[in-house]
């Protein structure tokens, strides 16, 4: 059997190998004749890396709020996720948990059910019957699924816009935009993680499980203070105010998107 040959010469640029990584393009040194084993050890090397970063970031997210934030601002960035990629990942996993019909149906349907709810009450109030009502249950799996391929887009829109009223509000604080799109990012993906906590704790079969999901909405707001304290460098009173500033908003605008988004569907 032929060992494998290391090259000096890195086969992406051409420039001649001085370490492991070539010093013109990055790209890694590796054996030109790669063994299954060889890419196995490379595959958990680069799986690990990935994850020391990946919770390194996760960490310091979740557990110090607007702390990862900072650390971009000054220029911290080799040990953590991109903003972008951990947005993205974190965003990934709620919609995956999102996708399962359980799931997708329980949280859709429930927006639906409570917006419709007084409607439908009068309805009733009146004696009047929806032409439509037996077609909705067939139109459901559709509708959700309809829904489902364009809220991560609606979310991601709505990052730079969020961005854009911490902007206006702290500009005297931070007159560049890109730290606020930063804590813009960084609120959003705890969001996604946090919401992925409340899908995956709302599907135990405890009394308990409902009250816990509850209590972990509720940290949202807590955390967002918190991260836009320490970002910013407020007492409470002015943190309060401004946050309410930037959230009342920025609420409205979110739920007229989720509206916007449902309705949409129908025409889908």
């Amino acid at each position: 059997m032929d060992l494998p040959v290391t090259p000096t010469v890195c086969p992406n640029c051409n420039a001649t190998f001085e370490r492991n990584y070539c010093q013109d393009c990055g790209q890694k040194r590796i054996p030109s004749n790669l063994r299954l084993r060889d890419l196995a050890l490379d595959a958990a090397h680069e799986l690990f890396s990935l994850d020391g970063k990946l919770f390194r970031s996760l960490r310091l997210l979740a557990f110090r709020p607007g702390s990862l934030t900072q650390e971009f601002i000054k220029g911290r960035r080799t040990r953590y996720v991109s903003p972008i990629r951990l947005y993205l990942l974190c965003s990934l996993v709620f919609f995956a948990l999102l996708a399962i019909p359980s799931n997708r149906d329980s949280v859709i349907h429930g927006y639906e059910s409570a917006r419709a709810e007084g409607t439908t009450a009068t309805a009733h109030e009146d004696g009047t019957v929806d032409p439509n009502a037996e077609d909705r249950p067939h139109d459901a799996a559709a509708r959700s699924a309809a829904a489902l391929s364009l809220l991560p887009k609606a979310m991601f829109a709505l990052m730079p816009l969020f961005a854009a009223l911490v902007w206006l509000v702290c500009r005297r604080d931070e007159p560049y935009f890109l730290p606020h799109f930063y804590f813009s990012i960084h609120v959003h993906a705890f969001a996604f993680i946090l919401f992925s906590l409340v899908i995956l704790i709302d599907q135990i079969p405890h009394p308990a499980a409902y009250p816990v999901a509850l209590l972990l909405l509720f940290g949202m707001p807590a955390y967002s203070l918190v991260a836009f304290r320490r970002l910013y460098r407020h007492g409470w009173f002015r943190t309060i105010l401004k946050a309410a500033l930037i959230g009342v908003p920025y609420l409205v605008i979110l739920a007229l998107t989720v509206e916007l988004v449902l309705t949409l569907t129908r025409f889908l």
